[in-house]
């Protein structure tokens, strides 16, 4: 089973947590637009309120970390377009420009916010 996740702040680490522990053997891809996974759009009002002093501190998890669980990160892809009829979507590298395809058996949004 193929399971795309398209961003990833918390929401998408979570649900990458969840797959791995239930379904060990699932082929799992994550497009993010940013270079960054993770993000604790929930510490917002920390930050801003002088708790949190910095906003990287709002990050806990890497790409690289979640690539040794077996998980194929591709940040810095835009997802353009999602076909549900067929399962494919369109992707663009950001770094490249290339735009390429790719097809999911499930998908999982969780494109958060951005700041």
């Amino acid at each position: 089973m193929k399971i795309v996740i398209v961003g990833c702040t918390h929401a998408g680490v979570a649900a990458v947590n969840a797959i791995k522990q239930f379904h060990p053997e699932a082929d799992v891809v994550i497009y993010e637009r940013d270079d960054n996974v993770s993000f604790l759009s929930c510490g917002i009002a920390l930050y801003l309120s002088g708790e949190v002093k910095q906003l990287a501190d709002m990050f806990y998890e890497t790409p690289e970390h979640l690539a040794a669980q077996g998980v194929s990160v591709k940040t810095r892809h835009d997802v353009l377009a999602i076909d549900a009829k067929t399962q494919r979507l369109q992707v663009q590298d950001l770094t490249t420009n290339d735009v390429f395809e790719d097809h999911y058996d499930k998908l999982i949004m969780t494109t958060g916010s951005y700041v």
